[in-house]
């Protein structure tokens, strides 16, 4: 026996618990890897943060030194030298002062970049670039934020920045107030446009530090790629370790157990063999676990087998023949009456060549049940007259595919007697509530009729003019006398002959009987039937009882009258005439339908019937190999279909032509 492996490529149990853990160690690795590498960047923005701070509140010391002390004393000494208020940039501008001082720090740390920038300096050196302008936009816009530090892009590398606005106070507006109360060494210097006209609490401009962090970012970055490189490192190592011990303490133990099972399963060992058990872990677990797995086989097995014997015993039991087949027709389980069948070469569901016999295949009726899915049934006749009941019924898989078919053939011999005695009694039943009337009705007028034209006849000359006459009336009275005889012949018990007949003849002879009788009740019965129906082999008596019962049940359900509408027609795709009968009456309930055909089910009242007309009439058309269907609404009347198949003789003529359809 062959293991049925997955499609694809195949990983070891191991190797795929290795990549897994590994998968995960990576993963984690990584996620751990993230974490430093935005530890160390938020490291290094915060320690660059604290730096830029430290330099601009010295540089704002600076600056307040200079405006507060430095330069009041300057502009005293300059005073009294000159006598006039000069203004010395390098010693009285704080803004020169600081850029001077940052020069000299920027020489050993290049990384600090400290300006005092405005959108309209004085000294075009100072003029805010787009981002600082961008940020002076925002300070004015709202004066209560006092300082702004991030992290920002500039010509595709990262900075840290600090910008706090630079506000004009009172001592300031001494240089950047009107000009002409500045001093003239500044208008002088500088012009009187630039840098005046300010007014207390205005934002005249920023003063910013940029820190580059490409350095330090690169750093963090390089810092990262080790720790990767080690990790990774580490984990390919922790894998390959992984690998090995799984594969010596859980891989080879499950190969072994694997091959025992393949042995197993092959049939070289039997079920009951015990695989040792040499670990006492989850591995040693699993093996009790399978050794018990097989034992519980081996007793299922051997309880399979008992109950295989026991079933074969139940269906050899069964005294009809009863068979299960597959989809080619071939029988996997038979019985031993199914096997007395096939000897005595009676009809199967595969070729008859197969069998070495010239009986009938039933294949195509198990191929139309494989097809449709729906049980089907045959009647069939043997040589000896015995009627055989044979059965067809889908089985169905998981995917809703019909795979095989139970095949039973039921002996129904007796049952086709008794049926042969019902449909007597009924024709009785229902001829005797048609006599009755008709004895009433018109046997008693015939005989007057008949009496008075016997008299009239006799008593007139030979040369008498109304001679003629009279003897038309006598002649159909006579007739009249015909059909009810006819009528009650129908009241004797014969068997089943079938010969070549006009199924429309039969219809209008029926019709005749009760035509006369239903039109005293108000119903008229309208004939459509097709003049090119193919002749027939039928039980004409049978037929006519079929009906006779049909008609009666119509006249019933129109109480008030009505009419009944009989049509034939010839069905040349499905080689079957076809009969309808139609009526205008009350209709059936749906929930009396499904039982219309059965046995003795009736809805009128005692004494009106048995229950047995149209379960007769159904068992008459089924002899015939025929179908009857009803269809039927309440307040909507009701129509009977009648199916009758066409079989290889009927409806041929000389030439093996099928008549009606030249």
């Amino acid at each position: 026996m062959n293991r049925c492996k997955p499609a694809g490529p195949q990983l070891r149990v191991g190797t795929r618990f290795a990549l897994t853990m590994g998968g995960i160690a990576t993963l984690l690795f990584c996620l751990f890897a993230a974490l430093i590498h935005g530890y160390l960047k938020q490291q290094v923005i915060e320690d660059t943060r604290e730096r830029a701070r430290i330099v601009l509140d010295l540089m704002e010391a600076v600056g307040a030194y200079a405006a507060d002390t430095l330069r009041p004393r300057m502009m005293n000494v300059v005073r009294e030298l000159t006598g006039e208020d000069e203004f010395i940039a390098e010693a009285m501008s704080t803004t020169r002062i600081r850029h001077g001082i940052m020069r000299f720090v920027e020489k050993k740390h290049s990384e600090f970049v400290y300006r005092r920038v405005a959108d309209q300096p004085r000294n075009p050196a100072n003029l805010a670039d787009p981002f600082q302008r961008a940020q002076l936009a925002q300070f004015r816009a709202d004066p209560e934020r006092g300082q702004w530090d991030g992290v920002h892009e500039q010509d595709g590398s990262r900075y840290f920045s600090i910008l706090r606005p630079i506000v004009v106070h009172d001592e300031c507006l001494k240089c950047h107030g009107r000009p002409e109360q500045a001093p003239v060494g500044l208008v002088e210097l500088y012009g009187p446009d630039l840098g005046f006209g300010h007014q207390n609490g205005e934002i005249l401009g920023l003063e910013t530090v940029t820190m580059s962090l490409t350095p330090a970012l690169e750093n963090v970055r390089r810092i990262t790629g080790h720790v990767l490189l080690i990790g990774f490192g580490v984990i390919l190592l922790i894998w390959v370790c992984a690998e090995g011990l799984f594969i010596q303490f859980i891989g080879q133990p499950l190969a072994r157990l694997i091959r025992r099972f393949d042995a197993i399963a092959g049939g070289t060992q039997p079920l009951r063999t015990e695989v040792p058990i040499a670990q006492r872990d989850e591995i040693g677990d699993l093996t009790a676990s399978f050794n018990a797995l097989a034992r519980h086989l081996a007793a299922a097995q051997e309880n399979l087998e008992t109950n295989a014997a026991v079933l074969q015993s139940i269906v050899n039991g069964i005294p009809e023949p009863l068979a299960l087949l597959n989809s080619n027709g071939n029988p996997s389980v038979i019985n031993q009456a199914y096997q007395s069948w096939l000897a005595e070469k009676c009809p199967v569901v595969f070729g008859a060549e197969n069998q070495g016999t010239t009986a009938e295949s039933l294949a195509p009726l198990l191929k139309t049940c494989l097809a449709d899915g729906r049980p089907l049934s045959r009647q069939w006749t043997s040589p000896d007259g015995r009627h055989y009941h044979i059965q067809f019924y889908p089985i169905r898989s998981e995917q809703g595919t019909v795979d095989q078919i139970v095949h039973t053939i039921h002996d129904v011999t007796l049952l086709k007697n008794a049926a042969r005695h019902l449909m007597q009694s009924e024709k009785m039943t229902a001829i005797g509530q048609l006599s009755a009337g008709i004895a009433h009705e018109i046997n008693n007028p015939l005989g007057i009729i008949l009496c008075y034209t016997t008299l009239l006849l006799r008593d007139l000359p030979a040369t008498a003019e109304c001679r003629e006459d009279i003897c038309v009336i006598e002649r159909q009275a006579a007739n009249c006398k015909r059909i009810v005889e006819q009528l009650l012949s129908f009241a004797r018990q014969t068997q089943t002959v079938k010969t070549p007949g006009r199924l429309n003849e039969s219809l209008r002879e029926v019709v005749a009987l009760v035509e006369h009788q239903f039109a005293k009740n108000g119903i008229t019965i309208e004939l459509r039937l097709d003049p090119d129906l193919p002749e027939l082999v039928f039980d004409g008596n049978q037929l006519k009882q079929v009906w006779l019962n049909l008609l009666m049940n119509a006249r019933q359900a129109m109480p008030t009258g009505g009419r009944i509408t009989i049509q034939s027609s010839f069905q040349v795709a499905e080689r079957a005439v076809r009969v309808n009968i139609a009526d205008t009456g009350s209709g059936i309930d749906a929930e009396v339908l499904p039982r219309i055909f059965d046995p003795f089910f009736t809805t009128k009242q005692t004494g009106e019937g048995t229950g047995l007309g149209l379960s007769v009439s159904f068992g008459i058309i089924q002899e015939h190999q025929g179908d009857l269907q009803v269809e039927s609404a309440p307040g909507k009347g009701a129509r009977f279909l009648i199916t009758l198949p066409l079989t290889e003789t009927d409806g041929k003529d000389g030439d093996g032509n099928l008549a009606g359809c030249r």
